[in-house]
């Protein structure tokens, strides 16, 4: 059975096959790459990669300050509270608070629950694996959940890709549109490597949330487009 996606109710028709196919593509390959560290992980396969990895940043003489300049632990302290969690509730109900003043009601509420459903997601896998927090090198910075998914990467990617794709959306420049996604996803894979570079996630940890994050936010993007697309339709936008 094949889908007609040109019927898909986007404005003017131009909802095309590259579109959705790359989006479920991201979608597919989040939830199978994820799937797939979960089982190494569980595993316990992926230890000797973890351990080279997190050592490889740190000093040989003295494990407990990271590689590079002196003031590369204060940057990525800096970096990895991008993905904390007061920061992204205080930028979640800034965004739709704003959307609501702008009447844009059903686009506040997708953002909303997007975000709920993310943390509910995340803590849930959370209290499924109960991964130890690393313990080979010193920690730079405190952490006090289990480590896998790794939090901060996993709602990075939920937060900040889902609005991206909200602003691409109402843009009609496509440098804007590639602008907007291109930053979400510096600032996503930022996050995560700060946490890998702090010493308090595994990388396995951080490539799990990087991969169901992704995965989410190609979700909601797909669900964000066609919600609007029926309002505009239907002459509610």
């Amino acid at each position: 059975m094949s889908i007609n996606w040109r019927a898909f109710p986007y404005p003017g028709g131009i909802f095309r096959e590259f579109g959705i196919i790359v989006l479920l593509l991201v979608l597919v390959a989040g939830i199978w790459g994820f799937a797939q560290i979960s089982e190494n992980v569980s595993d316990q396969d992926t230890r000797s990669f973890d351990e080279y990895v997190m050592t490889s940043l740190r000093q040989s003489a003295d494990a407990s300050k990271p590689i590079g300049p002196a003031w590369g632990e204060e940057v990525a302290r800096d970096i990895t509270a991008l993905g904390s969690k007061t920061l992204l509730v205080f930028f979640v109900v800034a965004i739709v608070g704003f959307l609501f003043l702008k009447k844009h009601k059903q686009q506040a509420w997708l953002i909303l629950g997007a975000s709920l459903a993310g943390v509910l997601l995340m803590m849930g896998l959370k209290l499924l694996f109960v991964r130890e927090r690393p313990d080979i090198i010193p920690h730079l910075t405190e952490a006090l959940t289990p480590s896998y998914p790794s939090g901060h990467t996993l709602m990075s990617a939920v937060v900040y890709v889902s609005l991206a794709a909200m602003l691409s959306y109402f843009q009609d420049s496509r440098v804007l549109k590639f602008y907007s996604l291109a930053i979400a996803l510096l600032l996503t894979f930022l996050v995560g490597a700060s946490r890998v570079y702090l010493g308090v996630h595994y990388p396995t940890d951080v490539l799990a949330g990087w991969s169901l994050g992704l995965a989410w936010a190609a979700f909601c993007w797909i669900l964000f487009r066609y919600i609007n697309a029926k309002y505009i339709n239907e002459g509610k936008l």
